[in-house]
């Protein structure tokens, strides 16, 4: 994983957003283990994690991505 500079650890939104609500990502704490800024969906309980322990970047919409990373 370290070959990379980021983790993807958002879920489908189109799917399940109840569940996706109140989960954290298995792969959240892979990446972290290894060393990696994690980008995600604002799901609640993720983004309020992330946010907390400053493990990278929650966007709303994929198309903010490009904006964000060059801001961060």
């Amino acid at each position: 994983m370290i070959q990379h500079d980021y983790g993807w650890a958002g879920f489908n939104v189109a799917k399940n957003k109840e569940r996706n609500d109140v989960a954290l990502a298995n792969k959240l704490f892979e990446y972290v283990a290894s060393g990696l800024p994690v980008l995600s969906f604002p799901h609640k309980a993720q983004k309020e994690f992330m946010e907390k322990n400053k493990m990278g970047l929650v966007f709303e919409d994929v198309d903010e991505l490009d904006e964000r990373m060059k801001a961060a």
